[in-house]
């Protein structure tokens, strides 16, 4: 169906969370952050148990620009929405902004994801590598996210898109068991057959990538007036320290822009727009508030324009339109039935 109209109140969220249980993944695209919480709150009362099968997906900030710390979970939640796909899908809820930003070599982060399944057999070592890659943290006990240690035949491990962390059990070169464990007691409580994992950034680069991405930063610093050069080297101090995502984005656009859209994440994703008029206006407005941001920065950012960091707004309605998206409003007519 093309229109899905006059579902109202809980009727509409009980529909969203009847969506969110279907297999694939369904985008719910609404026109402001406000609103993407709204709605999120109002489908997770209808799913209870199958609360993991709704993300709400929102811009790390509120733009390139803005240089307050963004949050944990919020990150957290992108990377889980981002992986959808390996846990048969869901329902993704974001603002449109989050469609302008521009995402880099999505085929490239989904290929990096590996699944882990007990009783076969895997070399540790490797996996230790490969964890290294995706940039999870060696520690001595795992607290946090994106951190693994390891203890004898035990390697405790913290996906970001996991509410806790797993032990795996290794017997020479099988894996003998996955279980999920407590992070306040450290005891495990439920055997698992397997894990997914994935990076923790929206970005896999090879050492050798980064290596040459700060390099062309530096080269970068010595083309600015003295004060944005100042703030540009602080930023590549801060990335090669403690590499993320925030970084990465700000930085890499030196080098060439991200041509991945949001979409392309997930293999035949549902699209609904919530009040489609509206939420396509929005995307306007945001791209012109971030040309504002920009211009009225001045010399207190180094970072380049926002054509570098947001994909043009005619070119994400036009592939927009070729997904066939689902206009959904709270106002016309309802029409009795569910989305097939």
């Amino acid at each position: 169906r093309e229109e899905f109209s006059g579902y109202t109140g809980s009727l509409g969220a009980i529909t969203l969370a009847s969506l969110a249980k279907q297999k694939g993944v369904t985008l719910f695209l609404t026109g402001s952050v406000s609103r993407a919480k709204e709605i999120y709150k109002l489908v997770s009362v209808w799913l209870e148990k199958d609360s993991q099968r709704i993300i709400c997906m929102l811009p790390e900030r509120e733009s390139v620009y803005d240089q307050t710390a963004a949050d944990d979970e919020l990150i957290s939640d992108r990377l889980t929405a981002l992986s959808a796909d390996s846990r048969f899908g869901g329902l993704i809820i974001a603002p449109s902004c989050v469609l302008l930003e521009r995402f880099f070599d999505p085929q490239k982060w989904l290929k990096s994801c590996f699944t882990i399944k007990s009783g076969d057999e895997s070399d540790r070592d490797e996996l230790i590598e490969k964890l290294i890659m995706l940039g999870y943290k060696r520690t001595n006990v795992v607290e946090e996210p994106a951190t693994f240690a390891v203890r004898g035949s035990l390697l405790d491990l913290f996906p970001p898109d996991s509410q806790f962390p797993y032990r795996l059990d290794f017997f020479g070169d099988d894996l003998d068991s996955i279980k999920k464990f407590s992070i306040e007691t450290q005891r495990t409580f439920e055997k698992c057959d397997s894990i997914t994992v994935i990076p923790v950034n929206e970005y896999v680069s090879t050492p050798d990538e980064l290596n040459k991405l700060a390099e062309r930063i530096e080269s970068e610093v010595l083309k600015l007036d003295s004060r944005r050069g100042a703030l540009l080297s602080r930023k590549l101090e801060h990335f090669l320290t403690n590499p993320d995502s925030i970084d990465f984005k700000e930085l890499k656009p030196f080098v060439e822009k991200g041509y991945g859209f949001l979409w392309d994440y997930w293999e035949n994703c549902r699209i609904i727009i919530d009040e489609k008029d509206q939420t396509l206006l929005s995307l306007e407005e945001f791209r012109k508030k971030l040309e504002d941001q920009y211009n009225q920065l001045g010399d207190l950012t180094p970072l380049r324009q926002p054509r570098h960091y947001y994909h043009e707004v005619n070119r994400v309605i036009e592939l927009l339109e070729e997904h066939k998206p689902i206009s959904y409003s709270r106002f016309g007519e309802r029409e009795d039935g569910i989305f097939k």
